[in-house]
This record gives structure tokens, C-alpha cells and sequence, in this order.
């Protein structure tokens, strides 16, 4: 006896089982009523799979930082030798295995019109219906299917499919990634005055476990004078005075925008001003001017 139960569990055996079990419900429907006998071939074929109906999925559980669950899906079609594909034909497969959703089996409507195989589908696990993927149990799954041609019937039965779920645990961590960053975010690098480095330590689904910038503190501005003359400017109600070729450096956030005094008329220009950027002072025909500095 012990041997016999270690043939049954192989996956040979468990074909036989399905293909036999099909082949006597298909004797009976032909018994009973006038539709078409179910053939031993019949039901869903798999992507890199020789056998039909009868696949094993690999399910990923992550431990570690970066802890989760990857669910398999395969690529699947549905074959009938007894009817093939023909024009504007189409084939609705229906799960109506123990165990799934009653209100929502899952189903899947796909066209049967060319080639030795119906439109291809993803395979899941799950208990209801779900519009991007047809959902399944795990072990032997029941199920109802119907050929149709310009919304006539031409085929109907049931087969059977068994999907093995195989769990595999695996240590996932963290990578380590680090980069340039303006400190502050609003402000393109090739504009940036106070460039830091972000070190970043994220998971393959972009969870970010830890991060850390270098050096800490507040924010730096520059405003350099490019021009040949002094010019007098106020930020954050303090009134400054730059000389030809200086820099200066404003520190933190307390601040949105510079008045720039003209050296000659007096008359005042405000301008916005965003912390971390790096400015310079040119002359043109109306006088001083200020602009972002762009690195070249």
C-alpha cells in the first residue's frame, strides 16, 4: 500500500487521475444528452509546461529587512481536440471549484477563432473573480466551459486542472544607494548652492528602510556680484551691499524673495528668491539684473 500512495502523489498519476476523471464525465454528458463526448485533451495548456492541466508555481516569502510576498502567475490557453478554433468563435471558462467565491467565480471570455488555441490569460491564486487575471485554488480546481459561435453553443463540459503551490523562503535586505541632492528639493542641481550627498537604503519595491544626509544644517544661498560696481539689495528685512567679485552666503529658510535697489535711481525691484539656489548679479541696459547660476 505504502507504494501505491507514493505513485499517486507523482505528477504522472495525478494526470492520469484528472484526464480519466474528464474522460468519464464526458461519457456520461454523451449519455444523458446530445451534447459533444469531452476529450482527453481538453483544458488549459502552460506557458513552458508540457503536460496540460497540471502545474507546479513558485510563491517568493521575503523575510528580513525588505519582509513581503511575491504571488506567481503563468501564462495560460485553452485547447479543445474535439473543437477547435474557428471564426468568431470564443470560449468562457468558469472556476467552480469548492472553496472559491459562490457570489464571484472567477471566470475568463476569451476568443477561440485561429491557430489550436484559444487567446491567452494569466493564471493567479485567489478566491474571486478579477478582471486583469483568471484566479484559481490551490490543488485540483473544477471547471465549466462552453464553446460558443456567433453566441451558439457548439461545446460544453467540464475538465479538471491541479496547480501546486511551491513556498519558497528567501532573506531579502536592503540595497544602498547614495546620490547628489540640493538640500533644497525645489531646486535644480545645476543651480544648487549647498549640494549634499543622500545616502538611501530601499527595497526592491522602493520602501525606503533608512536615509541619511551629509552634512546636516540649515540651508546655504549664494549671490555672487559679476558686475563692475556695488550693488545694495534687502533679504528678509536686512539691507546688504556686495561688492564687484564677492559672494555671499544666507543661511536657512526665512526667506522667499529679494528687493534689488538700483545704485543710481534707487528704485527698487523684487524678485522671488528660493533658498539653496545659487544667484549672481549681471548688468544690462536697466541696470543690475539677478539670475539663477547654472553650473556649464
Amino acid at each position: 500500500m505504502s507504494v501505491c500512495k507514493r505513485l499517486l502523489t507523482t505528477k504522472t498519476a495525478r494526470r492520469a487521475i484528472l484526464i480519466s476523471t474528464a474522460s468519464l464525465l464526458s461519457l456520461m454528458v454523451s449519455k444523458s444528452s446530445a451534447q459533444s463526448q469531452v476529450p482527453a485533451e481538453i483544458g488549459l495548456v502552460f506557458e513552458g509546461v508540457r503536460e496540460m492541466n497540471d502545474i507546479t508555481l513558485t510563491t517568493f516569502q521575503y523575510t528580513g529587512e525588505c519582509p513581503g510576498r511575491v504571488n506567481p502567475e503563468v501564462t495560460a490557453w485553452f485547447k479543445s481536440e474535439q473543437t477547435p478554433p474557428g471564426r468568431r468563435r470564443r470560449v468562457i471558462i468558469r472556476n467552480v471549484t469548492p472553496g472559491v467565491r459562490p457570489s464571484e467565480q472567477p471566470f475568463t471570455n476569451r476568443e477561440y477563432d485561429e491557430g489550436t488555441i484559444s487567446e491567452s490569460f494569466l493564471i493567479e491564486f485567489g478566491t474571486s473573480h478579477s478582471n486583469r487575471r483568471f484566479r484559481v485554488l490551490e490543488g485540483e480546481n473544477e471547471f465549466q466551459y462552453e464553446i460558443l459561435e456567433r453566441r451558439n453553443v457548439i461545446e460544453s463540459g467540464r475538465f479538471y486542472a491541479y496547480f501546486e503551490n511551491n513556498v519558497q523562503t528567501q532573506a531579502r535586505n536592503s540595497t544602498f544607494q547614495t546620490q547628489q541632492v540640493c538640500a533644497n528639493a525645489a531646486v535644480p542641481i545645476g543651480a544648487c548652492a549647498d549640494v549634499r550627498t543622500l545616502n538611501r537604503w530601499s527595497c526592491p519595491d522602493g520602501n525606503i528602510v533608512r536615509q541619511e544626509t551629509i552634512p546636516q544644517g540649515p540651508t546655504r544661498t549664494t549671490i555672487s556680484n559679476q558686475m563692475f560696481y556695488a550693488v545694495s539689495y534687502e533679504v528678509g528685512g536686512r539691507i546688504y551691499r556686495l561688492q564687484p567679485g564677492d559672494e555671499q552666503v544666507l543661511t536657512g529658510n526665512n526667506f522667499s524673495s529679494i528687493v534689488i535697489i538700483h545704485p543710481e535711481t534707487g528704485v527698487t525691484a523684487t524678485r522671488p528668491l528660493a533658498p539653496g539656489a545659487r544667484y549672481r548679479f549681471t548688468s544690462n541696459a536697466s541696470g543690475p539684473t539677478l539670475s539663477e547660476w547654472y553650473n556649464r
